[in-house]
């Protein structure tokens, strides 16, 4: 095996000194598992693939900024959201809205797609809220002018400085090939309609 497994969940270091409480690791219908001392065995994730070297494993994201001046983005271990950062000093008053430039434009790894949303204490400290909820970026908007955006919209006059931070994002696998398939019934079972699991 491998010291370094990737699976759909993130890299797993196999080597046994930096774990302590795993036995062993192994691999069953593709599905890693790790063996603790006291027995009791649990899944990692569905293999995908495995190296000796951990770089070997990790996404590459080509990135450019476009305003030189705000922080960069520094490697980070798996499961982490992103943050980014307001490109210019924003003024805005309560019931506007405005795209706010985040300064960067990347090229993600194939078969990936951006999610950007606001940080837990983005309308807190100032006031404003993602029109679209969450925006998704995908490689069609990887071009040379193609910075990224907040679409954001103020509750209260505020002031945004440059470089704060104000929303994070992900990466994630695009949506698989779908069909859909007619049919004239569902499963014979029902939950009983919207809303139906109550308020408690």
């Amino acid at each position: 095996m491998h010291r370094y497994i990737q699976t759909n969940a993130g890299v797993v270091d196999t080597a046994i000194d930096n774990n302590p409480h795993v036995e062993c690791f192994h691999i069953k219908d593709n599905i890693l598992y790790a063996e603790e001392i006291s027995g009791r065995e649990y899944p990692l994730g569905k293999v995908i693939s495995s190296s000796d070297e951990r770089d070997d494993l990790v996404e590459k994201i080509k990135i450019k900024y476009f305003n030189k001046d705000i922080s960069k983005i520094t490697k980070i271990k798996h499961g982490d959201w992103i943050d980014l950062r307001a490109a210019e000093d924003v003024y805005m008053n309560a019931g506007e809205f405005k795209l706010i430039p985040l300064g960067v434009g990347m090229i993600l790894p194939d078969g990936y797609e951006a999610h950007i949303v606001p940080r837990s204490s983005t309308y807190k400290k100032f006031g404003i809220i993602a029109t679209n909820h969450m925006g998704i970026i995908d490689n069609s908007y990887s071009g040379e002018e193609d910075q990224w955006m907040f679409t954001a919209y103020a509750l209260r006059d505020t002031h945004i400085k440059m470089n704060d931070r104000i929303c994070q994002f992900r990466i994630m696998e695009k949506q698989p090939e779908i069909d859909f398939i007619e049919v004239e019934h569902l499963n014979e079972v029902s939950r009983g309609g919207f809303g139906s699991t109550g308020h408690k």
